[in-house]
Formats: C-alpha cells, structure tokens, sequence
C-alpha cells in the first residue's frame, strides 16, 4: 500500500477527486428548491407520465401526489421497459432515466434528491479522471499539471453545473471520454482497440443526449482530416465504418431518436432556430456569457488576449529556445479546439432556450484547452517552474472573482424566502390554479407546507366555482398564469373570503393567503 501511494501523479489524482468529491456534496447540501425539469427528471424515470395529480381531487396530504410522481412504486420497480418506453415519449433517450429508475427503485415509494445528485457527483468524479488523463497528454511537466488541476477540482462552474439534476453531466463525461480517445490516437495507428472504445464512447453518448451526437460529428470530421492531411486513407475507411456502425447502432437501440432530432418538438424547435439568424448574435452573446462566468471568472476575453500576444511574441523568435512546434501537439490542439468551437456555434443556434445547460457538455474539454495552452504559451518563455507560479496566481484570481460573483442558480436560493414565509401557514388547504399543465409540478418542494391540495385549470370555470365555493377555512391560493390577478380575482368572487395575504408573487406566479 505503501509503494502504491509513492506514485506522485496517482496521489494528486486521488487527492484531487476527494476534494471535488467532498464539494460536490457540501454545494448539492445547500440545494433549496428544484427547477421544473429536474422534477420531470424522477417523474420520466419512474411513471408514464410527467405532471402531477388529477383535476379537481383534493390530495390529503398534500405532497401525497408530488412523492408518488417521484418515486417507484412497489409494483414498478427495474421496469426498464417502461423506462425506454417513457424515454420515446418524451424529448431525451433512455440511459440517464435508466440510471435514476434503477437507484429511486431501491427505496420504492420514497423520494431522496441524493439519487440524481450522486448520479452527478458519480460522473462528475468520472470525468475528473478523464481530464487527468487528457492533461498528462498535453502537459509533461507535474507542477503545472497540479496546479491545473487544483482550479479544475475547485472551478465553481464545474460545482454548479453538478447541482443540475440533468442528463448534462454524464453528457459531459461522454463528450469527454470521446475527446480523450481521439487526442491519445494522434500519431498512432487506427486499431481495432480504438474502434471499439469510439464506437461504446459514441453510442454510450448518443443514448444520453443528442447534443453529444453534434459533438460527435465535428470530432469525427476533424479526426478524418488530420487522417487525410497524413494520407492514411485505409484508416479514413476504417474510420467511417466505425462511426458510421456506432450511429446505426443507436438508431437501432433507440429508433426514436430520429424523431426526436428531427421531426417532434425540440427536433421541430432546433430546425427552426437554425433557419433563422435574427437573434443569432444576442444568444451567442449570451451563451459565450455562461462560459465566462462559470469557467473563467469573467476574464475569458483578457486569457485569450494573454494567449495570442504570446503566441505572436513566439512566432517573433523571442522566446527561451527556438523549439519548432511538435506537428502532433497541434493535431491534439485542433483535436479539441475545432469541435468545441463547432459545437458552440451549432449549439448555441439551435438550443430550444438560451440556458447554460446546453454547452455543458463541453465544460471540461474547454477549461482543458484554454488552460494548456495558457501554460503552453507562457512556458516558451520561461521554465517550468516559474510558469507554474505564474499559472497559479492567475488561476487563483480567475477563480476569486469566479466564487466572488456566483449565482449558484441550480440551487433555486430563491426559493428559500417564500418556503420560510409558509412555515407561517403550515397545515394550511392549497387550491392550486394553472394555465398549462407542467407548471402544477413546480409546487413539489412547497407540498410540504399544505395540508391538502386541489388542482384547477384556470380555463374550467365550473370547477374553480366549486371549489371555491367549498372552500370554508382559510386557504393558500397558487396561481401560476400570465394573468395572475384577473384569476385571483375570480377565485374570490366565487368564495367567502375577502381578505388576501401576498406570499411571494413573480411574473407568472402569485401566492396567496385567503381568510
């Protein structure tokens, strides 16, 4: 045991993943409230359907509906089948509701958030493991190397991003893993070891989220040019065969994907957002916005200037040897830089909403390479160990003003202010009214607080009538609508109460107390 813990580089790695390990849990112990997909997240995992309760039917007590949506029941526990099949209904393929199914079926009828946070942290961790492995490839000097990795470990993006209960991170570690494979193949021959782990990697990816699928794509062209360029035409071949298996593969697998790319919903979404250019520029501002704040504490635009006046002052001959670039260093450069970059602009045209959810999976591949190249461009001038204090002193700026203007927004902070506010009313009934039928599943950390809890579409007028009319003690009233007041309004035209206590109110939500 000894012996093995001599080995430097293994000791940073393991030292490193406790330390993401043990933040990882001190952030996802601060999480308040959940956003709405995070919720369609168990409920898609476990159940046929994605929203919560029936119409008109007072639920005693109130999270009654909101744990059962959540959790697998007794009779439906490791129901892969249904999982698949819930997956083809919705908008993403099957392995991460797989992996959350498998975990919430463990405990049936119980809900616990630490099965999609330890889902997280688990591929997180992972994906740590692969940047090691990717920086060892670009770095060989092993100071640089840990002071690398101590901002990669302590990045507040990278902590955030891990608070999402998404798919998003375990894309991450696809498009990850697939970025190492291709580098580490640079110089090498294209063998039959290789073709396997790009065709598990690629699939692997494609069953977690289509967004992969688009990375996949600009690796893979810009692998099969660096093949070219070399004139190794009978690898391109082997190449194309593999990639071109691995798609097949997993339209095989999961036929639906087709669909969903191309045809339904987000896939009808993505196309238009592609045929349309008009707000282009604001949403790449705003994505390059998300990267900024979450990876480079703000100071992307001054690294990258920092980079190309060095690498201008290299090519000048004023540096401490003149060392003709290695033509395989470049190669694995291009290997990641090129698809990243594609993959931003693509993603950032297409994606459904401006969120930063979309570009995670490219998170650790682009703290990877700006960073390498960062020290890089510094060590033509200076000697290892220098740059490594230089690169720690900038890392440690970059990554104060990164935690110094944290919003933490997985964490829902917000929600805290009106759930101290319900302790006040604790027990009381709820009457729930909404326009459109998802919005009944952003009450699910709010059940708690209720007694009871009814729910009315705000267009079924008769219903609302009676159950307003029905209700005699006090009542907490959740409407989430355009028209927040208008319905408040009605609801109390209907009943005996007249006086009204605002809870918390937001541009479509509005909480009342009712006496």
């Amino acid at each position: 045991m000894g012996k093995w813990f001599e080995n430097k580089e293994r000791l940073i790695s393991i030292f490193g993943a406790l330390v993401m390990l043990s933040l990882l849990i001190a952030v996802i112990s601060n999480k308040v409230g959940y956003h709405i997909d995070e919720i369609s997240s168990y409920t898609r995992a476990n159940h046929t359907y994605g929203y919560v309760g029936e119409e008109g039917v007072c639920y005693t007590p109130a999270n009654e509906p909101y744990i059962y949506l959540a959790t697998a029941t007794e009779g439906n526990r490791f129901n892969y089948i249904q999982v698949w099949k819930t997956a083809g209904e919705g908008v993403h393929p099957p392995i991460y509701y797989i992996l959350l199914h498998t975990l919430c079926s463990i405990t049936p009828g119980v809900y616990n958030m630490w099965y999609a946070g330890g889902i997280n942290i688990f591929f997180a961790i992972l994906t740590f493991f692969v940047f090691r492995m990717l920086l060892k490839v670009f770095v060989d000097d092993f100071k640089i190397r840990t002071v690398i990795t101590a901002f990669y470990v302590t990045c507040y993006g990278m902590l955030s991003i891990a608070s999402f209960f998404r798919m998003y991170i375990i894309a991450m570690f696809w498009v990850t893993l697939l970025s190492y494979f291709f580098v580490n193949s640079i110089g090498k021959e294209f063998d039959k070891s290789l073709a396997i782990k790009l065709f598990l990697t690629t699939v692997g990816g494609a069953l977690t989220h289509y967004y992969c699928i688009v990375f996949a794509v600009f690796i893979s062209v810009t692998y099969g040019v660096y093949l070219l360029i070399n004139k190794r035409k009978a690898d391109v071949g082997k190449f194309c065969l593999t990639m071109a298996l691995a798609g097949g593969c997993s339209v095989v697998l999961f036929p639906r994907m087709i669909k969903h790319m191309f045809f339904e919903h987000r896939g009808e979404e993505a196309m238009e957002n592609l045929s349309t250019i008009s707000n282009y520029p604001e949403r790449l501002t705003k994505f390059v916005g998300f990267i900024n704040s979450s990876l480079f504490g703000k100071y992307m635009v001054v690294i990258f200037v920092g980079i190309a006046v060095l690498l201008l002052l290299g090519l000048t001959g004023i540096k401490k040897e003149n060392k003709v670039a290695d033509k395989d260093m470049i190669a694995r450069y291009l290997m990641l830089i090129c698809p990243t970059i594609l993959y931003f602009l693509m993603v950032s045209k297409m994606a459904s909403f401006v969120h930063e959810r979309y570009i995670i999976p490219i998170y650790t591949i682009s703290i990877l390479w700006v960073i390498c190249l960062l020290s890089a461009s510094v060590n033509r001038f200076l000697n290892s160990k220098i740059t490594a204090i230089l690169l720690a002193v900038v890392l440690i700026v970059v990554s104060y003003n990164g935690y110094s203007n944290a919003k933490w927004t997985y964490l829902q902070l917000d929600d805290i202010e009106y759930l101290n506010a319900l302790e006040a009313y604790n027990g009381s009934d709820c009457v729930c009214l909404y326009d459109k039928i998802h919005r009944k599943n952003r009450l699910f950390t709010a059940a708690d607080y209720f007694g009871s809890i009814t729910f009315v579409d705000e267009n079924n007028t008769e219903l609302m009538k009676t159950v307003a009319e029905n209700q005699k003690n006090p009542v907490i009233l959740v409407i989430y609508a355009e028209n927040t007041d208008e319905i408040l309004e009605k609801f109390k035209e209907n009943s005996d109460f007249t006086n009204v206590e605002v809870i918390a109110e937001k541009s479509d939500k509005k909480m009342c107390y009712l006496y």
